[in-house]
This record gives structure tokens, C-alpha cells and sequence, in this order.
């Protein structure tokens, strides 16, 4: 998808999006919020969130304490998009920000990075593959 959008751009055919019916465009976009919310909380949380059905997990256990500092930086980001739109770096700022804050409280009161991923509030490392198996999703026989 995105090679065609800048091959569309390149060639200056953006006009032709026109044809494309409203609804499929309304729908795409839809499709893509719902997976980010849904990403979105599997992240948060630490559970899968693949539908609809799965919505229940935010209410048991640890997940609504979980939710809490994610609800609250995206309404801090929400504001600052909307108060300092004039000011062009407020949103990359407080992305920054943020995360760094998160950190400062966790080692100012006395925990480590360990105690954090332990109690829930940073995802466990995942291991990197090896740079050469990007080569192995990509038949060059053909």
C-alpha cells in the first residue's frame, strides 16, 4: 500500500482517489482505528485483544490500574494537539517527555527497570532475529 500511495503521488495521479467510493474509504480507515485500539490496549494491559469479545479483559484484574497511565498520556497528547497546535515540535516534545517521566518516577522511588517489567508497567524483551532472515520472507527463485 505504500509504494502505491508514493508511485500515485510521483506520477501526480492523486486525482483519481476521487473514483474511489466514500464508504470504502470510510470503512478502510475504520478498520485500521480498530486495530491500532486494539494493539493499542494489548499493549497497555498485556493481554490479547483480537475482537470485540475480548473487551472484557480490560475490566479483570490488573488491567484497569494498567489502563490508567495510558488513558491519561493520550488525553495529555490530545490536549497538547489541539492547545499548542501553533507550536510545531509540542507533540513530538511531549512524546518525549512522557516516557522520560515515566522513567524518573520509577527510579525516584526507589525501583529499577526490573521491578517495572515484574509488576506489569514495561513489556518484557523480545529477542532480535538475526538481520538475514528478512531474506527468508521472500521467494527470489521466482
Amino acid at each position: 500500500l505504500g509504494i502505491m500511495l508514493i508511485a500515485t503521488g510521483k506520477a501526480r495521479l492523486a486525482r483519481l482517489v476521487q473514483y474511489l467510493p466514500l464508504p470504502v474509504i470510510g470503512g478502510y480507515l475504520a478498520y485500521i482505528g480498530l486495530f491500532c485500539g486494539f494493539s493499542g490496549l494489548r499493549l497497555t494491559i498485556g493481554d490479547d485483544v483480537d475482537g470485540l469479545s475480548d473487551l472484557v479483559k480490560v475490566t479483570k484484574g490488573r488491567a484497569p490500574l494498567l489502563l490508567i497511565p495510558g488513558i491519561a498520556g493520550t488525553a495529555v497528547l490530545f490536549m497538547v494537539s489541539k492547545r499548542l497546535s501553533h507550536f510545531k515540535f509540542a507533540l513530538p516534545l511531549s512524546m518525549i517527555v512522557m516516557p522520560t517521566l515515566f522513567y524518573i518516577v520509577v527510579y525516584a522511588s526507589g525501583h529499577n527497570i526490573d521491578d517495572a517489567r515484574g509488576a506489569g508497567w514495561v513489556a518484557e524483551p523480545t529477542p532480535l532475529p538475526p538481520f538475514y532472515e528478512v531474506f527468508e520472507l521472500f521467494d527470489f527463485k521466482e
